[in-house]
């Protein structure tokens, strides 16, 4: 969401155009296998709805990929409770490599894409049930909100945080992206 520059009745009250963050629309997801990962994302967040699934170059990625176009393959999944999505891609022109680091909090860049519940102590214990080592303990943010981290397959990390503003209700303990961190 933009907030767009006004004119006004009164010239002095104009003000200066200004960017808002308003929401996220998405937050891609870089993966080998998009396709398995949209079922183990389906399956641990919810994120059942594709908006598209489609292959195709990424220009616009070019400063990302070494001065290179390169092709991807990419599935967009939402969660209809609210909350922005996950684009799940992959190359397809090259292989995925991972950082030659051990990626840590605190290193430049997005560490963990932050998902919202309702419910973040039961959401908890059903992705622990689901991959018990792919889970944090559950923890205590110093508001004094329970939170916990859970990576994927892959290593991407996902911050699982309370939610306080929903689309829908489809009886679900969690919804999408709520930011990132």
């Amino acid at each position: 969401m933009f907030c767009f520059e006004l004119t006004c009745i009164f010239a002095h009250q104009i003000k200066r155009l200004e960017k808002i963050i308003g929401g996220i629309q998405q937050i891609g997801i870089g993966v080998p296998n998009n396709r398995e990962m949209f079922d183990w994302y389906k399956s641990h967040f919810g994120t059942d709805v594709k908006v598209f699934d489609e292959a195709a170059e990424a220009p616009l990625m070019i400063d990302y990929t070494g001065g290179e176009v390169h092709s991807r393959s990419a599935i967009m999944a939402l969660n209809l409770q609210g909350g922005g999505g996950f684009e799940i891609w992959q190359f397809t022109s090259r292989g995925t490599d991972k950082p030659e680091f051990e990626v840590q909090l605190g290193d430049t860049g997005i560490f963990a894409a932050r998902v919202k519940s309702k419910n973040v102590a039961q959401l908890f214990e059903e992705i622990k049930a689901k991959s018990p080592d792919h889970c944090s303990d559950l923890l205590t943010a110093p508001n004094g909100d329970q939170h916990f981290f859970v990576t994927d397959p892959n290593g991407n990390y996902f911050n699982v945080v309370k939610g306080e503003k929903w689309f829908k209700d489809e009886k679900k303990v969690n919804g999408g992206v709520s930011g990132a961190m």
